[in-house]
């Protein structure tokens, strides 16, 4: 018998068999699964005065919180008033994360305070920081 030439259709299967894998993301932790998170950055022209970076998140468990940044637009279009209008909506981008962690951060922990007064004796039995070292991965525990 002669080998048989692969199908065009085992071939597309396998194609998005294979791009549905790649593009696999593991699902989300709980706190963030239950938010909704909505950037908008907004651009002014350049002959307006500011552009806006505006973060806002909502959550059904907690309240929400938003923070905006007013970065100067460059008085011209030269290259080092550019240059610096990016530099300063990167530091603008760099501190809204660093917000936008701490607020979270903060929420994580009151929702860690609130199960565990909950459920005391389940609390106990988890270590949080070696889940999520191994969240998404298989672990064998050692007896």
């Amino acid at each position: 018998m002669e080998p048989r030439a692969p199908s065009l259709t085992t071939s597309m299967q396998k194609h998005q068999t294979q791009f549905i894998e790649k593009s696999r993301i593991p699902p989300p932790k709980k706190h963030r699964e239950e938010a909704s998170t909505k950037t908008y950055i907004r651009h002014q022209p350049f002959n307006m005065a500011n552009a806006t970076l505006s973060v806002s998140y909502t959550s059904p468990t907690s309240k929400p919180f938003s923070v905006t940044h007013s970065i100067p637009a460059p008085a011209t279009q030269s290259v080092d008033d550019r240059t610096q209008h990016l530099a300063a909506l990167r530091a603008a981008v760099s501190a809204t994360q660093d917000e936008i962690n701490k607020e979270l951060t903060a929420r994580m922990e009151e929702d860690k305070a609130r199960d565990a007064a909950s459920k005391p004796a389940a609390a106990k039995g988890v270590d949080e920081d070696k889940e999520e070292e191994n969240y998404g991965e298989e672990v064998q525990e050692e007896d």
